[in-house]
């Protein structure tokens, strides 16, 4: 007890030297749907993009918070003001010629720091940029870049979920280094919206993770398109992945070509959110422009292109059944013979996903939320014959981030306080068989062409989650953060976490 609470007095003090040190200072897009993940990690999560700078009426101006020594001191005193700021490190407005330029830059820096069961802990501590802006109105940019480093149980640290791309190790084995890019840019015409980026996608409402396309992985880079016609629109997407298997050099470095294509079809209203759409995976070749058309079907394109590409189908919905009642369903499935649907044949690969969300059930001031989800997956969905297919990138799942051949069972609770207070739990109890439930496994290894509903040796897995942020003085956010996680009723899992940024 008296080590923690030393822990826990050596992080507060060095919050305090954060925050009288750093001057006034997870890019996830969604589709179609407001994703409702949260975690322990500030980085998990996208700093609000804000392409309109809150300058008053409008006029040109340049501010920079090191342009003068009483700039500096204002700036300094607005970093600890509970007021909305209207400033930030650096912004823009300035007319040049007959052109409109916004631009925002912030910097951000922060510490979290995690401790188990066992008395074991680490700390990461980071720096970053952030940047937005716009031209001419149509077009939009924004980037956000940050590194750090790990220091504490370097064991314990490598099990970190923000270790999912590049990470180097001191030779001492004492520090974690690596940092992360994201960035966007979007140009909107009267032919629709263009853009090009780093960043990742979730596909479908969900708390327990998308069982279409996951945004747990490391970022990629794509470019995208998305069509509007009133109530119905078209969305595109060609992206670059890392393979994570096939060919290794004498270096460990993996340099098979792999890509990820994604389109479909919407439409949306008051009341409904329809969508159908197809993802096909595609790898030891450059860019196919079979794949660059939006208006075809990608499964028959596939066949013609000899049966080796991995190819799924997804269609699903949002419906607001009332004003405070909101159900969503999401269906994936591969192959599907329709004569064999019924039966235990291997090659019915799906995924069903449906739950229901209550939102002004406690609190009627500060709008709670409650949800309740169901997802079954059967085996060998996310798995292929080609390993450069698989459904992963970066030796992460694009899938649901558990897995398949599973039945889970969540809820979530979201409770604000206050406006700057904010209360998330997470429950989910899952049942998972052992045959076919990662990525990583060739479907030509399977033990017979039959396959059952939580086929192979079950793990029984229950996990709670619970995380209390709070943004105080505005630009400073602390969260307190508890994960357990047993398998078979021993625990894998069993952290508590504090974390905490300020940006300017």
């Amino acid at each position: 007890m008296l080590n923690s609470i030393k822990k826990i007095m050596f992080f507060l003090s060095l919050i305090t030297v954060f925050a009288i040190g750093v001057l006034s200072a997870s890019n996830t897009n969604n589709f179609f749907l407001t994703d409702q993940d949260f975690s322990a990690y500030f980085l998990n999560e996208n700093l609000p993009v804000n392409y309109s700078l809150n300058l008053e009426n409008g006029k040109e101006r340049v501010d920079f918070a090191l342009s003068s020594k009483h700039k500096f001191y204002s700036s300094l005193i607005e970093l600890f003001q509970g007021k909305n700021p209207s400033t930030s490190f650096l912004s823009v407005n300035k007319k040049i010629k007959n052109n409109h330029l916004l631009l925002n830059f912030h910097l951000f820096t922060g510490l979290d720091f995690f401790s188990d069961k066992e008395n074991k802990s680490y700390y990461f501590a980071y720096n970053g940029i952030k940047l937005n802006g716009s031209f001419n109105q149509n077009l939009k940019f924004n980037a956000n870049f940050w590194k750090g480093h790990f220091t504490g149980n370097y064991e314990y640290a490598k099990k970190s979920s923000l270790l999912n791309s590049w990470y180097q190790s001191s030779d001492d084995h004492k520090k974690i280094y690596l940092d992360k890019v994201t960035a966007k840019i979007e140009f909107d015409s009267q032919f629709g919206v263009f853009a090009v980026g780093r960043g990742k996608f979730n596909l479908g409402n969900n708390i327990g993770g998308s069982i279409i396309l996951s945004d747990v992985s490391n970022d990629y880079g794509y470019l995208s398109y998305q069509a509007n016609f009133g109530e119905w629109y078209l969305n595109f997407l060609h992206a670059s992945l890392i393979a994570d298997s096939l060919s290794t050099f004498s270096d460990g470095k993996k340099f098979d070509e792999k890509n990820l294509v994604v389109h479909s079809i919407h439409r949306k209203n008051e009341k409904w959110h329809l969508f159908f759409g197809e993802e096909v995976i595609y790898g030891n070749r450059t860019i196919d422009f079979n794949y660059l058309l939006p208006q075809t079907i990608m499964r028959v394109t596939e066949h013609n292109l000899g049966d080796r590409d991995n190819i799924m189908i997804f269609f699903g919905y949002n419906w607001k059944l009332s004003k405070n009642i909101h159900h969503y369903f999401n269906f994936l499935f591969d192959e599907l013979s329709k004569s064999k649907i019924f039966t235990d044949w291997w090659g019915n690969k799906y995924a069903t996903q449906t739950g229901i969300s209550i939102t002004n059930i406690l609190n009627k001031k500060n709008t709670d939320n409650l949800t309740f989800e169901f997802t079954a997956i059967r085996p060998w969905i996310y798995t292929h014959k080609f390993l450069v297919d698989k459904y992963s990138h970066d030796d992460n799942p694009l899938g649901f981030p558990d897995g398949a051949n599973l039945i889970q069972y969540a809820m979530q609770y979201k409770l604000p306080f206050t406006k700057t207070i904010n209360w998330i739990n997470f429950v989910s109890y899952t049942r998972q068989g052992s045959v076919g439930n990662q990525f990583y496994i060739n479907y030509e290894s399977r033990p017979k062409d039959t396959a059952t509903w939580l086929e192979g040796q079950i793990t029984d897995k229950f996990k709670i989650k619970s995380v209390l942020g709070w943004n105080f003085l505005h630009r400073h956010n602390l969260r307190i953060g508890y994960q357990y996680l047993s398998e078979d009723n021993f625990a894998t899992i069993n952290e508590f976490s504090l974390s905490y940024k300020v940006f300017y």
